[in-house]
């Protein structure tokens, strides 16, 4: 069964910005949540996950894919749980997030996060809005 986007945000804020976890404590933490063991074990076999120390974000992308069915959705939800109150995440943080996901995806090409980098250039922070009207996205979309 997999996560809804609210728990996906608490075990978030719970992690806060830590840049590395015990495996045991962010099932715990994802536990509380009411994310059930079984997901949270699918969790780790996606994204090929050791015992030992895993970085929490990249387990939360993990966790924020399962609830869609389309990139769309997916990248929605990483900005509903990555994004600051405007909705803004920083760029070089979304291109590490959308890196480690394309790296988990075999159907997001090796160098759309090059282009999407690329064409994004040199800003601060973008937004969903700014990234899905992104030519590079959008190819991904199929639009």
């Amino acid at each position: 069964m997999p996560p809804t986007l609210e728990q996906v945000q608490e075990v978030h804020k719970a992690l806060g910005q830590a840049t590395m976890s015990e495996a045991a404590e962010m099932s715990a933490i994802c536990v509380t949540a009411g994310i059930t063991p079984a997901t949270v074990d699918k969790v780790f076999q996606l994204g090929s996950f050791g015992g030992g120390l895993v970085e929490p974000h990249d387990f939360i992308v993990m966790l924020a894919a399962m609830i869609g069915d389309s990139l769309q959705t997916v990248l929605q939800n990483i900005f509903q749980v990555f994004g600051d109150e405007g909705g803004n995440i920083q760029t070089v943080d979304f291109l590490r997030l959308f890196g480690y996901l394309q790296s988990k995806d075999s159907e997001i090409p090796a160098e759309a996060k090059d282009k999407l980098s690329n064409s994004l250039g040199i800003v601060e922070s973008v937004s969903l809005a700014k990234v899905l009207a992104d030519e590079t996205v959008q190819g991904l979309l199929g639009a």
